[in-house]
């Protein structure tokens, strides 16, 4: 239980990473990361079929997350239109161009994973590794790159995207920074769950976007508790992602273990959800009385 739900936590951490990036440091909420998830998912699994180039379907798999935050982005520029309208018309219409880049409804990568040869040489750990390896650098570069002037400036942009016009600098710019950054870490996901579930199919981004915004409300609640000073600290943060997506697939493995049924699973983890987002109201209303 404690393995498959770290696997499961790193397999989907990139796209936490994306969630986060979009809902706490753009403080903007943003579901066109499930469509960008599967976006990844399709081109890379569509290019493996047409010329077998892991690299080239990677690269193309992720400008195209990048794509989509830029089509969002424009869609919201100085506030023409409301951001989580924007990502919902979005993640509507990459429905169809999900689809039509796949070609049919689910693409099958067997004889097309690289995890055959590495788990021959490195046993049945393999994914766990190469996963953990993949965590480990998009924590440091993530948090090396909210550390600059740019991560400050992104921060900014979330808090207060007028102040930014008082320093010279277009908040449309680090707005389109953002989420284009967001979906390609959400596409880089998608690439990542084709290649080791060995299919990308079109219903695989289903409620991901929700599992993501969960798994980052959970962790910051964990680290309202947690930390005793206020500054902003970018690992502290991120790795507050990874434990609230972490204790997510704990959560659900250990309601399946109690005989849950699957189908009310996600009505437990719903509520669980509610509870972290109220419990700080409740503890100021009981402070309070």
């Amino acid at each position: 239980m404690i393995l498959a739900s770290l696997e499961q936590s790193l397999l989907l951490y990139p796209l936490v990473l994306g969630i986060y990036v979009s809902y706490q440091i753009l403080k903007t909420t943003d579901l066109t990361a499930e469509g960008s998830f599967v976006l990844g998912a399709a081109i890379y699994a569509r290019l493996l079929i047409l010329c077998d180039n892991h690299v080239l379907a990677l690269l193309l798999a992720i400008m195209g997350g990048a794509l989509c935050g830029l089509s969002v982005a424009l869609m919201q520029r100085k506030g023409r239109m409301n951001a989580l309208v924007s990502s919902i018309i979005m993640l509507f219409m990459l429905y169809s161009v999900n689809l039509q880049i796949m070609g049919r409804p689910n693409i099958n990568l067997l004889g097309y994973d690289l995890l055959s040869a590495v788990e021959s040489s490195l046993g049945s750990y393999a994914k766990l590794l190469i996963l953990g390896i993949l965590g480990i650098f998009l924590t440091v570069t993530l948090g090396l790159l909210l550390k600059t002037r740019l991560g400050l400036t992104l921060r900014a942009f979330g808090y207060q995207p007028l102040l930014l016009k008082k320093y010279d600098k277009n908040p449309e710019t680090y707005r389109l920074i953002g989420l284009m950054l967001s979906n390609s870490l959400a596409s880089f996901c998608g690439v990542l769950t084709a290649q080791f579930s060995g299919y990308a199919d079109i219903h695989m981004g289903f409620g991901m976007a929700l599992v993501g915004i969960g798994a980052v409300v959970i962790g910051h609640h964990l680290l309202l508790h947690v930390r005793q000073s206020k500054e902003f600290n970018p690992f502290l943060e991120i790795m507050a992602c990874f434990a609230g997506i972490y204790l997510y697939f704990l959560i659900s493995h250990l309601l399946l273990s109690f005989n849950i049924d699957p189908v009310n699973l996600r009505l437990c983890l719903g509520i669980i959800l509610i509870i972290c987002l109220r419990s700080p109201h409740l503890l100021k209303g009981a402070r309070h009385a």
